[in-house]
C-alpha cells in the first residue's frame, strides 16, 4: 500500500511539474510520512522525479535560440552550484532541517503566486549579475529544488529574454543539469530504497506525459491557484510529520 501511494504522489508531481512546477510539494512529505528521514526523503523525491526533468528538456529543445558558449556557461555554473547545494544539504542535520524545509516550501511557494510578477522584470542584460545569480540558484536547486524553476525565470528576465518558449527551454535543460549532478550524488551518498524508487519513477515518467496533456487543457492562473495551496499544505503537513 504505501508503495502504490508513494507512486501516485510521484505521477500526480510529475504532472504538477509539467505545469508550474511544485511536484516536490507532493513527493517530500509524502515520503515524510511514510516514514523517511528529511535527507532520504529529499533524495529520493530528486531521483525519483528526475526522468521528468529529462523528459521536459527533450521537450523544449527546439525552443532553445540561446548561443552554445552562453548555455555551456550557464550549465557550468548551475552543475557547480548544484555540487555545493547538494553537499550541504548533506552536510545539514536533521535537527536544523527540520527547522528549514517548512520555510523552504512556504518560500517556493511565495514564489510561484508571484510567478506573473517575476516575469515581468525587464532590465538591460548583465552577465556580471545573472551569472553568479544563476550560480546560486544552481545551489538552491541542489539543496532543496521546490521553486527553482521560478527564480530562473527572474534571472532570465535580468538577462532581458523575453520569449516565453524559449525561456522554458532554458529553464528545462539548466532544471535538468541541476537535477543530474544532485540524484548522482545522492545515488552514491545516500542508501536509497530501490524498490521504492524505481516505483515512483515508473510513476513519474507517466505523470510527466499525463501533465502534458492536461496542461493544454487548463489555464496556467488554476494550475499556479493549485499548486500554491498544495504547497501551503504541504508545508504544514511536514512540519507536523516532523
Amino acid at each position: 500500500m504505501q508503495t502504490i501511494v508513494l507512486c501516485l504522489a510521484a505521477f500526480f508531481a510529475s504532472m504538477l511539474n509539467a505545469g508550474a512546477g511544485g511536484g516536490s510539494f507532493i513527493t517530500f512529505p509524502a515520503l515524510v510520512y511514510s516514514g523517511y528521514s528529511l535527507t532520504a526523503a529529499n533524495a529520493i523525491s530528486t531521483v525519483a522525479l528526475f526522468p521528468g526533468a529529462l523528459s521536459s528538456a527533450w521537450g523544449f529543445r527546439k525552443s532553445l535560440n540561446e548561443k552554445v558558449a552562453n548555455l555551456i556557461i550557464f550549465a557550468i555554473l548551475s552543475c557547480l552550484g548544484s555540487i555545493v547545494g547538494t553537499y550541504l544539504f548533506l552536510w545539514t542535520d536533521e535537527a536544523q532541517l527540520k527547522k528549514l524545509i517548512p520555510g523552504l516550501i512556504l518560500f517556493a511557494t511565495a514564489l510561484i503566486y508571484f510567478k506573473d510578477r517575476i516575469k515581468s522584470l525587464k532590465t538591460e542584460p548583465n552577465p556580471y549579475i545573472v551569472y553568479p545569480l544563476q550560480f546560486l540558484v544552481g545551489i538552491y536547486g541542489g539543496y532543496f529544488g521546490g521553486g527553482m524553476g521560478i527564480m530562473m525565470i527572474a534571472v532570465f528576465s535580468l538577462y532581458g529574454m523575453k520569449d516565453f518558449l524559449q525561456i522554458n527551454a532554458l529553464k528545462s535543460i539548466l532544471g535538468f543539469s541541476i537535477n543530474l549532478v544532485a540524484a548522482t550524488i545522492f545515488i552514491i551518498q545516500v542508501d536509497l530504497p530501490w524498490p521504492t524508487v524505481l516505483s515512483m519513477i515508473g510513476g513519474s515518467l507517466l505523470g510527466g506525459y499525463a501533465g502534458a496533456r492536461v496542461m493544454y487543457r487548463l489555464s496556467e492562473k488554476t494550475v499556479r491557484t493549485f499548486i500554491v495551496v498544495v504547497g501551503v499544505v504541504s508545508a504544514v503537513l511536514t512540519w507536523v510529520g516532523m
